[in-house]
């Protein structure tokens, strides 16, 4: 009796091994190919990271511009939109000044006449990621954009950009043409670009409106 309770004990064992359910190689590689088709490939991580990375990159620039243009707008007592008529490279600096005559379209701030002579001094050699080093340009019949201080020297040497589609532009790297048209295919909502800096001249209407209006105030409390 007892070794057929042991027989039965066995048989037993061995059937419930017997229906236990195999593992299926084809199921294990469908949820591999699953698992792997979900994650990203390499070409979307680059696609990801080159996205994020122009986001910050856009974002410092225009953090730069904005201190610029302040820095700009607190030194200037003269703004004007006008064309280049004529140059001249002076003595000074080992010949390395400019004068300009502007022919003005429009004061953004400030008065004066219709033709302005102003002085372009040579600042500083160009620093390589340094937009703000970066040598002027000067190309007679160009609009422009001009920045001048009360000695009607050109602010830092190159706060000068030329006016094309309602912007204001400036090649970042001296390798680069003043002029986007002469640089590349012309896009006329162009947000950013890596060679050049670029103001809305909208933009810098309103904030000169908006900084002497404060600069004017500051002045009239301490009685100047």
């Amino acid at each position: 009796m007892k070794s057929l309770w042991l027989w039965l004990f066995f048989v037993s064992t061995g059937l419930a091994q017997e229906s236990a359910p195999e593992t299926r190689p084809e199921a294990n590689e469908q949820e591999e190919a699953s698992t792997e088709s979900s994650k990203p490939s390499e070409s979307d991580e680059l696609n990801s990271r080159l996205k994020n990375d122009d986001a910050l990159l856009h974002k410092k620039q225009e953090q730069w511009l904005k201190e610029n243009l302040e820095r700009y707008l607190k030194s200037s007592e003269k703004i004007v939109i006008g064309k280049i008529v004529d140059f001249q490279y002076l003595k000074t600096n080992q010949g390395k000044d400019l004068e300009i005559e502007v022919e003005v379209s429009e004061w953004i701030f400030g008065k004066g006449n219709h033709r302005e002579r102003f002085i372009v001094p040579y600042n500083a050699p160009y620093r390589d990621g340094k937009p703000e080093t970066v040598p002027p340009v000067i190309v007679e019949s160009y609009k422009m954009l001009i920045f001048v201080n009360k000695y009607d020297s050109v602010l830092e040497g190159n706060a000068l950009f030329v006016v094309e589609g309602g912007k204001a532009f400036r090649n970042k790297r001296p390798t680069v043409f003043l002029n986007p048209r002469h640089d590349r295919d012309w896009v006329e909502n162009m947000v950013f670009d890596e060679d050049y800096l670029m103001y809305e001249l909208d933009n810098i209407r309103s904030s000169v409106k908006t900084t002497k209006k404060k600069k004017c105030f500051f002045f009239e409390v301490l009685g100047f």
